[in-house]
């Protein structure tokens, strides 16, 4: 299951997650993630090795510990099925940070202080909204402040 969460910068879209991730987790839930950017990003330090491999021309390229795995890969590959099916098969769950435009089933995130319309009838396959103001919409509506209340609904609709 993919669900996106969505909503303006400055939202809260990371620190509602990480609360989410850290209640489904204790669970025993596989929660995997992706995180949409439009800047280049690296995934190592410069100078160490696994940088040096990259930033020479390699492909591919992996960081192995006993306890984590690193993999960074040249692509231009944008279907997110594919690349969950293809990463992410052992996850029972993938929250996806960002990628607003796909057809995806999203929770948008909005904060009245960022004095903006909420993103909700602008996108496609809503299925939640995260506020800090009280709205009525057809679809559930959560306050922002209570992830445990936005986790209990995606565990028991999705998980």
């Amino acid at each position: 299951m993919i669900i996106a969460f969505v909503g303006y910068s400055g939202s809260g879209k990371t620190t509602l997650l990480t609360k989410i991730i850290s209640i489904l987790s204790e669970k025993d839930y596989k929660v995997g993630t992706i995180k949409h950017t439009h800047h280049n990003f690296e995934t190592d330090k410069p100078g160490k090795d696994s940088y040096l491999h990259f930033h020479s021309g390699a492909y591919a390229s992996m960081i192995i510990s006993d306890k984590k795995i690193a993999f960074v890969k040249r692509s231009n590959e944008q279907n997110i099925s594919e690349i969950v099916a293809k990463y992410y098969s052992d996850c029972d769950v993938v929250f996806i940070e960002g990628f607003k435009d796909y057809d995806l089933p999203k929770i948008v995130v909005h904060r009245k202080e960022l004095g903006k319309q909420p993103l909700y009838d602008k996108l496609s396959n809503v299925i939640a909204v995260a506020t800090d103001e009280e709205m009525n919409f057809s679809i559930p509506v959560f306050n922002i402040n209570e992830p445990a209340k936005i986790s209990a609904f995606i565990e028991e609709k999705f998980l």
